[in-house]
């Protein structure tokens, strides 16, 4: 990687409902991809921060991109934090991929298999078990099934598996988180804020500063990221392409800016707006 060059600004991308379309989960606003291939041309840290698995993101997105340009060299300032901050994905200086796992954050294979038989009893016709994660659990929405009856029954399912957590003596340790699209089962310290952590390890062993960092987000569960980069100093603007009831009222310490347009299209206006 170019070291001593400081970048204006770093982009922090959530995946889900930001870069891919929320229910069809695929990309769908292939622009979103041309203008991340700019940034890493003109050397700016791009990052990706989502609880998905590798093997997802890589599948949906990585490939995507790679696809873009013969320059492999450029994602050498690209950074990938899956799983909530439990695997992550870099590029070395030749553009080949090295892949992390923090296997301490891993679970009990008894508690998988309880979900498991949870999720294929009570819920198959709306959501199925990701069986791609290595440290988290992650029930989620079936495709293109409509996101204001998949949240009805996403309360439902919090309950069920709070009280499996509880009878497998794991609540002290364990708790749920919901996103547009999913029900997670993680470690209570992982999540959006402790993946910030990787980021800004991965930015220091890089050299690199950034004036600026642009959070994008679609939930609630994406104003970690935020908190946590103006908390160790950083100015930070988080761009909210959810639906901005979500947040409430409640005043935070850093600018938010809220998209006209939801979702990846939000996060196509906002890119076209400060390109």
């Amino acid at each position: 990687m170019q070291k001593n060059i400081v970048p204006q600004h770093a982009w922090i991308f959530d995946v889900d409902g930001v870069i891919t379309h929320p229910s069809k989960k695929i990309i769908t606003e292939f622009e979103v991809l041309n203008y991340i291939i700019k940034k890493l041309e003109k050397g700016k840290p791009v990052v990706l921060n989502t609880g998905r698995s590798l093997e997802w993101i890589m599948d949906r997105v990585i490939n995507l991109l790679l696809k873009k340009t013969k320059n492999k060299e450029i994602f050498n300032r690209f950074f990938v934090v899956g799983e909530m901050g439990g695997v992550w994905l870099t590029f070395d200086k030749n553009g080949k991929i090295q892949k992390h796992v923090d296997r301490s954050l891993q679970f009990p294979k008894s508690l998988m298999k309880r979900v498991i038989q949870l999720v294929k009893a009570k819920y198959s016709k709306s959501m199925f078990f990701d069986d791609t994660k290595q440290t988290m659990f992650s029930i989620e929405m079936n495709e293109e099934l409509p996101i204001d009856k998949y949240k009805k029954e996403q309360k439902v399912l919090v309950n069920d598996l709070s009280k499996i957590i509880k009878a497998s003596d794991l609540n002290k340790n364990l708790r749920i988180d919901t996103t547009t699209i999913a029900a997670d089962i993680m470690n209570k310290h992982v999540g959006k804020g402790f993946a910030v952590i990787r980021i800004i390890d991965w930015l220091k062993e890089n050299e690199l500063k950034p004036h600026k960092v642009f959070a994008f987000g679609d939930s609630k569960s994406d104003l970690p990221m935020a908190e946590k980069l103006h908390e160790l100093g950083f100015s930070v603007e988080f761009v909210f392409v959810g639906d901005k009831t979500h947040l409430g009222n409640t005043k935070y310490p850093f600018s938010i800016f809220f998209t006209k347009a939801q979702y990846e299209k939000g996060a196509l206006e906002f890119l076209r707006k400060t390109n």
